[in-house]
């Protein structure tokens, strides 16, 4: 055989192994990640589309990891039941819970070094608010159980209060997001609502007349382990696919670009 051949054979031959590899590292099914909407982390603009500081850097990890990927931001009831139900479903962000830990398979933190940026510990509290005309006498957490609660669904606090609290279930209306279980309180369904400080506050920093109706009655603190943020993929994902997205989640936060996106964010907050 000719040189030329030769050259010809090895050049055909090494395009096909390149093609072969490319599509091997891209034979991957589209991986539908949700969420709820929760700002700053995650956004439903006015247009429709979606915004926030987790939309983007998640968005950045199936970039970085070479992945085909679609983002929704649902209520939590939905977003969760795709998540259990869907193959190739990704949702974030979620708390790891007893309960949980063997219906997904997960990745995590989310946020570096397992801090939230805009949060703080006080934020995690678990606070139960009531209206102020509602003379409700509570000395004590077992006085709380007396009551008809609202909550979320599939909520990590709804599980802590059902199984670590031991909170009577037929007292406990569960609503498809604290938006609505605030509402549940507001129209007289529910005595109380149970959610996270943080989430009280932007809620109500939002309504502040509603916020004059408002009364705090009782507060807990959430244990440092119980509100640390994960991914969480559906079980029957392909456990490369999880490994790919969790070795580009690890490069994102260590080369700067998490850093740099942070910072990107709290400016774009300031104005």
């Amino acid at each position: 055989m000719s040189k030329n051949k030769w050259s010809f054979m090895t050049l055909l031959i090494t395009t096909l192994c390149l093609t072969s590899l490319h599509l091997v590292a891209n034979d991957f099914p589209k991986i539908l990640a949700v969420t709820e909407d929760y700002p700053p982390n995650s956004i439903i603009l006015e247009s429709g589309q979606f915004d926030g500081f987790l939309i983007d850097l998640t968005n950045l990890i199936f970039e970085q990891a070479q992945l085909n990927n679609q983002i929704l931001v649902l209520p939590w009831v939905r977003a969760y039941k795709m998540a259990i139900t869907k193959p190739n479903t990704l949702i974030f962000s979620i708390r790891k819970t007893k309960k949980r830990e063997k219906q997904f398979k997960w990745v995590g933190p989310v946020f570096k070094n397992g801090i939230d940026p805009w949060s703080n510990k006080n934020d995690f509290q678990i606070t139960f608010l009531a209206l102020k005309d509602n003379n409700l006498d509570i000395e004590a957490l077992s006085d709380l159980k007396k009551f008809n609660m609202s909550s979320t669904r599939n909520d990590a606090l709804t599980e802590m209060l059902l199984d670590k609290y031991n909170w009577p279930k037929k007292h406990i209306l569960q609503a498809s997001n604290w938006e609505q279980s605030i509402q549940l309180m507001l129209q007289g369904r529910a005595d109380l609502v149970a959610g996270y400080q943080g989430y009280f506050k932007l809620y109500f920093d939002e309504n502040i007349e509603l916020a004059k109706h408002i009364k705090t009655v009782y507060k807990m603190p959430v244990p440092e382990h119980d509100y640390t943020l994960h991914y969480a993929f559906n079980f029957q994902t392909a456990d490369k696919i999880i490994k790919q997205f969790d070795q580009a989640r690890e490069v994102i936060m260590n080369d700067g670009r998490y850093d740099k996106l942070l910072i990107q964010w709290k400016n774009k907050l300031k104005k």
